[in-house]
């Protein structure tokens, strides 16, 4: 009696065991995000520089992102442009990326912020991916925004640091 018992016990289990995977749903991958970004994450926003080297002569770059913003300038001999404004929008876009409307939109994507212009008919000078690394300088860790054009391989990337004299440390050369 306990042996038949013990045996029903164990079809039971197995049988509901095998109905009860079955019916379950499958779980799915991550869904992509349903819109862009709000806000410019925390870690790049700042005013970040680089310095490039053309022979004798230097150029610094800067870029800046606030909150809702993003500013560049080719050659920081004055000040930084006006803010580019950054929108939120839905995800697919749809509709004509050809309209008169100059704001940026911003993306997460492998562990990068893609930032670009929402009008295709105009290129964004330092449009590309960007993230916040580490590096060391004299002995000390300092946060370094990391700008990838291309997410492709190989990546060429351009590194901005936090103020001119870091940048003139870090400084690229170009023959």
């Amino acid at each position: 009696m306990k042996v038949t018992k013990l045996v029903g016990a164990v079809i039971v289990v197995t049988t509901v065991g095998t109905v009860g995977l079955t019916i379950t749903p499958a779980t799915t991958m991550q869904a992509q995000a349903k819109t862009t970004l709000a806000t410019f994450p925390k870690s790049i926003r700042g005013t970040w520089y680089n310095r490039t080297q053309y022979g004798k002569k230097h150029h610094y770059h800067a870029v800046r992102f606030t909150k809702k913003g993003f500013a560049w300038q080719a050659n920081v001999a004055t000040k930084l442009g006006g803010l580019a404004p950054l929108h939120a929008h839905k995800a697919p876009f749809s509709g004509s990326k050809t309209s008169k409307h100059l704001w940026l939109y911003a993306v997460k994507k492998q562990g990068f912020t893609k930032v670009g212009w929402w009008n295709n008919t105009v290129t964004l000078e330092l449009g590309g991916y960007y993230k916040v690394i580490s590096k060391r300088y004299k002995g000390k860790s300092i946060r370094v925004l990391e700008c990838a054009i291309d997410l492709t391989k190989p990546r060429y990337y351009v590194y901005y640091y936090p103020n001119k004299k870091i940048a003139t440390h870090f400084q690229m050369k170009v023959d």
